[in-house]
This record gives structure tokens, sequence and C-alpha cells, in this order.
């Protein structure tokens, strides 16, 4: 990483691997749900595996490496993404992760992401795609893709949890002087933080697809 000549692919790709290694080792960070899940699954079947929120030690882990490498977080989240779309197509199209981390071959993030979150059976599809970008579908338009969506009741749904929050606040008058119900708020608030960072990515990634 400290190397200046570095194309942006190839420090995407590092930062990616970096972080995928760290938060997964042994030794604190590597006992997670994801390793679990590694243990019981075969390499070539590891997939949609950003549905599960991110826990502590690798929030922790991914702000580390975002500081050491002046990037955001969500950049961090992104590349591992990457790292593992650039993977996977190397492992069905050799050669690929070398024309795609020297610039020779350009893809896109969004499809990086894609082919990392996709079933096993949908890879090949997703890879010709890559390939053939003449053979993607026709986009569909903005109505028929997000027609069904109730967004009133949407709104509704989040202003309730709001309501719900602001009352146990008001009903909880030994937060501020109690420690332990400090720390036990402290741990439901960061996994409904983390959970509403990963939505919030995976509009981004829709979006910039």
């Amino acid at each position: 990483m400290g190397r200046r000549n570095l194309t942006p692919e190839q420090k995407k790709f590092l930062i990616g691997k970096q972080y995928s290694v760290e938060h997964r080792k042994p030794g604190g960070n590597g006992n997670n749900q994801h390793t679990a899940a590694a243990k019981k699954t075969a390499p070539e079947e590891l997939c949609q595996i950003d549905t599960i929120p991110p826990t502590s030690a690798e929030a922790s882990v991914r702000k580390q490496i975002a500081e050491r490498n002046n990037v955001s977080e969500s950049y961090v989240a992104r590349s591992e993404k990457f790292m593992r779309g650039v993977e996977i197509m190397e492992q069905m199209v050799p050669g690929m992760q070398e024309k795609i981390l020297s610039g020779q071959f350009k893809v896109r993030d969004a499809d990086m992401h894609r082919l990392a979150r996709a079933d096993f059976p949908n890879r090949k599809q997703i890879v010709h795609e890559i390939l053939h970008p003449e053979d993607r579908p026709a986009p569909q338009s903005s109505y028929s893709h997000y027609s069904g969506i109730n967004y009133s009741a949407l709104e509704v749904a989040v202003r309730r949890i709001q309501q719900d929050f602001d009352f146990l606040m008001r009903y909880l008058p030994k937060l501020p002087d109690d420690s332990y119900a400090k720390t036990e708020t402290l741990k439901i608030l960061k996994q409904h933080k983390a959970y509403m960072a990963q939505f919030e990515e995976l509009l981004n990634d829709e979006k910039i697809a």
C-alpha cells in the first residue's frame, strides 16, 4: 500500500483484501458470523454475506483501515466487495484479475459488487454481461422499477420508530446516571446504526448500477 505507482484498481483491491483478512483472522476478529459461515460452506458457494450487519469488531477494523489509508469507511466496505468480485472473475476467466488491476480491462464497481453478492448459479450470466456489455438487458424505466413500493407506508414506519425511541428515552430517567444502562443502550443503538449504514450502502450501490 506504500507504493505510489498503484493503479486505483490495485489500491481498491488491496484495501479490500486487507479488510477481508483482518476482520476474519483468528484472535478477536476472526470468530464472527462470516467465519462461521465459511467453515460450513464450500468456497464457491459463499455469497450474500453482505446481508449480515458488521459486528463491532469488524466496524473497528474497518475504521482503522480507513484511517491508515486516508479513505472513508464506506470505501473500505466497497473495496472488499470489489476485491471479491475481481477474485470471482479470475476464477471464472483466468487472467482477468491482472487485466482489471492493471487498468487494461475497465470494469464498473457496481458490476463487481453485483458479482460478489450473486448466488453461484447466477455468476456466469453476470460475467458474460461484464465481458459483453452489448448483451446486457435493456434498463427498466424508473416507473416500472419502483412501482409497487408504498413510500407513504415506509415513511410512516420510520416515523413510528422515531416516536417509539422518543417514548423510551422519556421514560428512562436513570439512563444518564446509570453506566450499565448506558452500555446496554449503546450496544442496541450500534446494531441499529450498523443496519442502517448497510441499508444506505445497498441503496447507493443500486444507484451506481
